[in-house]
């Protein structure tokens, strides 16, 4: 975290930044997005689509894997409820 506030230009009298400058830089700098309800719940069902075809082809490891992706992607929605 340091390393991306180091790459920052603060304002020069105060050596401070606003909120809305330290949003904008915190979304440009960082590789994660926020995505849509509707974005989200496809992406979980594709995981547990995966899953089911591993899990059918015997392949265990891989069908474990899709699945937690699943159930995690799936858990993050109830942290996170629409206002």
């Amino acid at each position: 975290m340091t390393e991306v506030v180091e790459r920052w230009e603060f304002a020069k009298d105060t050596g401070k930044t606003s909120w809305f400058e330290m949003r904008d830089l915190l979304n440009a700098k960082w590789t994660w997005r926020l995505q849509d309800r509707e974005r989200l719940n496809e992406t979980i069902d594709a995981f547990f689509k995966q899953a089911y075809k591993f899990r059918m082809q015997g392949n265990e490891k891989d069908s474990k894997e899709y699945a937690a992706r699943a159930l995690r992607l799936q858990g993050s929605l109830t942290k996170c409820k629409p206002m």
